[in-house]
């Protein structure tokens, strides 16, 4: 998986194939992070009152939304070692720590 601009390109290394999943908000996507057990995935975007987006995979279904964690982009997220927290780091300018 990997962020290009407003999409994010999941690429199968074996037969080349390449699905995208689309920003919801259209601002852009920021972060991305993957559960450990490989399962589900995250999805943290750009824009006014960003969300993060949780989906199943590989159906690519969302299953949630968080919401409220910054005011205009998340740059990082990620999650423990067993999968129960995940932790979000907004940008500027409130630079919003949410677990």
């Amino acid at each position: 998986m990997f962020i290009a601009g407003n999409l994010l390109v999941l690429l199968d290394v074996s037969t080349k194939q390449q699905r995208y999943l689309r920003s919801c908000s259209g601002g852009g996507i920021g972060a991305l992070a993957v559960h450990p057990t490989r399962e589900f995935f995250t999805v943290a975007e750009k824009g006014n009152h960003p969300i993060i987006v949780v989906y199943e995979y590989p159906s690519l279904k969302p299953c949630r939304v968080l919401r409220g964690g910054t005011k205009c982009e998340f740059d990082c997220v990620d999650f423990n070692l067993d999968g129960s927290l995940l932790a979000s780091m907004g940008g500027a300018p409130d630079y919003r720590l949410t677990l």
